[in-house]
């Protein structure tokens, strides 16, 4: 009977790698604003702070931080770390406002009222040049 010690292996990786695709084909859309906005805030309510420095516009982050963007997680944990403000914030499904500095995207807070984010293309990307709960840094 000859070896077979690889197609468990195989069968593992194509599970494995659909598992993985059904995974992201039903998170937040990074490519566009109101996806981008709420996997931030997704981000921020589990307090994963590298995943939420990873929807931040680079020019905000190189300001914010003093130039020292691989810093980045440790001023999100420094302001945000006791914050409650991103639990029970959502993203609602309406329009969004394009300005000339961006695309406005409105966010509910828990409390019944609202802030909001605003998302520029970076380099081909989309990213937060200003974000949801910003105002309540504690710095």
């Amino acid at each position: 009977m000859p070896y077979r010690g690889h197609r468990p292996f195989r069968s593992f990786a194509v599970v494995a790698g659909g598992a993985a695709l059904a995974l992201t084909s039903c998170g937040a859309d990074p490519s566009d604003p109101r996806g981008l906005t709420r996997e931030f805030v997704e981000a921020m309510q589990e307090r994963d702070w590298d995943a939420a420095c990873e929807n931040l516009s680079h020019d905000f982050v190189h300001r914010a931080t003093d130039g020292d963007s691989r810093y980045c997680a440790y001023y999100l944990e420094q302001w945000h770390g006791e914050s409650e403000i991103f639990h029970g914030m959502t993203v609602p499904r309406q329009t969004q406002q394009a300005r000339e500095d961006g695309t406005v995207i409105r966010v509910d807070l828990a409390d019944g009222s609202t802030d909001e984010a605003i998302v520029v293309e970076e380099g081909g990307e989309l990213r937060l040049s200003r974000y949801p709960g910003q105002e309540t840094a504690a710095r």
